[in-house]
């Protein structure tokens, strides 16, 4: 029998009726006006206008056309944050490829699993870029031949898998070109903005922060490498270069917020977070710190090109909780049952994306694409939902609040683990048998069972490092019977 009355259902598909135009643009490069001689990017003591910026990506793209990139061509970038990584990544796109971005901090064999299974065409590094110098040089600095298709693959992100493996997330230009036009109508930019990226690049949120600013002919400022978790660094950069946007994971923004301020941020005006459910005494205390920039809740998947919801949250802060807000543009958000029907309001359902910002699905993995990214049944025009695993309900205004997840998935410090992966890579060791992988607030802990005595933590963790990333390794370690 239906749950839901009449009402409910055409309430549920009011809030899901986001429909808006985009920029008929192929790719998310048309939306850079690079013929400006205004500052595009800060690093260090270093800085490139916009025409610099697109001299040094034409000639890289140049390049890399006669290497062999190409529309669907994979190229990793296993570079730190630099002004070479903001021109990597747009030579890449004007080449016509998409990236892969390796952090050079994270292990080998997690950086080589992910070269090998993307099946990359090329890999550039600092030694690479070194050694082709005088070869980029000498190539044209005019914008190369491109013809992208708006569903052209643009970037690849990896993300923890279940089975043990990373699995790669397909996106399009398509999807980040919704996801940017979306917010530079929600939140907009200008050419008097400074947008500060910090995040690693392995998360999509710095798709966000390199590329947004860009678009909207503001100044994209960037941290040194390693430095983005170093509260005095940020708040020097925050203060030093008027810093008017950034995103903080909400576990960094709680230490944000407690860190002692020599003063409120004046030029701060709009503050994101996103990755982990956000405390809203963090809120109340922030908006007593600083009198004018504004929190804004964002909610997404990889699978989603970023974000797919999003929520202003009101001064001076308010409830046990801070929702995740409405659906973004060309995005629908379904709260449905395990038998694929939608829940009545305040009912917990699985969250079910559709929209512009879906990813392709799993590099590779035509079978865990299927599992994840289903027919959408309430079409009927071929368009797909994806199927999150994460849990919400719908309060009487729309508004979606977040409740965990389906599955053993975990959020620590805004990194997506899945807990399987730890656990295969710990019963590699030799005297371990079994394990089990939980999560103690921003801690992982490991129970194991051995055939013999347990081995130090310290000896555990060093075996762990050579294939899992440090927000991966486990805080405790616990023999059981």
């Amino acid at each position: 029998l239906p749950l839901l009355t009449t009402a409910e259902t055409a309430q549920l598909t009011q809030w899901n009726d986001t429909a808006v135009a985009l920029p008929v643009v192929g790719s998310v490069l048309d939306l850079i006006d690079f013929d400006r001689d205004a500052t595009a990017v800060r690093f260090q003591n270093q800085a490139l206008s916009y025409r610099d910026l697109d001299r040094q990506a034409n000639q890289l793209a140049h390049h890399l056309q006669t290497a062999g990139v190409g529309p669907d061509v994979v190229v990793a970038l296993e570079l730190d944050r630099s002004l070479d990584l903001i021109v990597a990544i747009l030579a890449v796109w004007k080449a016509g490829g998409a990236y892969l971005p390796l952090d050079p901090a994270h292990p080998t064999e997690h950086r080589h699993h992910q070269y090998t299974d993307s099946r990359a065409h090329l890999r550039i590094d600092t030694n690479y870029l070194t050694t082709t110098a005088a070869t980029i040089a000498a190539q044209p600095a005019t914008t190369p031949p491109r013809h992208t298709h708006p569903h052209q693959l643009a970037y690849l992100i990896y993300t923890s898998g279940s089975t043990g493996r990373p699995k790669g997330v397909a996106s399009t230009h398509h999807g980040l070109r919704n996801r940017l036009t979306w917010i530079q109508t929600a939140h907009p930019l200008s050419s008097t903005d400074t947008v500060l990226h910090k995040t690693p690049t392995t998360f999509d949120v710095s798709v966000w922060e390199l590329i947004a600013p860009l678009t909207a002919g503001a100044t994209l400022l960037i941290t040194e490498p390693h430095r983005h978790r170093d509260l005095d660094h940020l708040l020097h950069l925050l203060h030093t270069h008027h810093v008017t946007t950034t995103h903080f994971v909400p576990s960094l923004f709680h230490e944000f917020v407690h860190h002692p301020w020599p003063q409120p941020l004046p030029h701060l005006r709009d503050l994101i977070c996103s990755g982990e459910a956000l405390d809203p005494a963090d809120v109340t205390a922030f908006y007593r710190r600083h009198p004018t920039a504004t929190v804004h809740n964002l909610y997404g998947p990889t699978e989603a090109a970023i974000d797919v919801s999003s929520w202003t949250c009101p001064r001076p802060g308010h409830g046990r909780t801070v929702p995740i807000g409405h659906p973004i543009a060309n995005t629908g958000l379904y709260l449905l049952d395990p038998h694929l029907n939608p829940v009545p309001i305040g009912v917990t359902g699985e969250i079910h994306i559709s929209g512009h910002n879906l990813a392709r699905g799993y590099l590779h993995q035509p079978a865990r694409t299927a599992e994840r990214f289903i027919p959408n049944p309430f079409t009927g025009d071929g368009s797909r939902l994806y199927r999150t695993g994460d849990l919400a309900h719908h309060q009487p205004d729309g508004q979606l609040d977040f409740h965990g997840r389906t599955d053993h998935q975990l959020k620590i410090r805004g990194h997506r683990i899945e807990p399987t992966e730890i656990q295969t890579a710990l019963t590699t060791h030799p005297t371990i048998t079994t394990a089990v992988v939980t999560a103690h607030d921003t801690r992982l802990i490991a129970y194991v069972v051995t055939t013999g005595d347990l081995p130090p933590a310290d000896e555990l963790r060093t075996f762990l490092r050579s294939t899992l990333t440090d927000h991966q390794i486990p805080s405790i370690f616990i023999e059981l019977a």
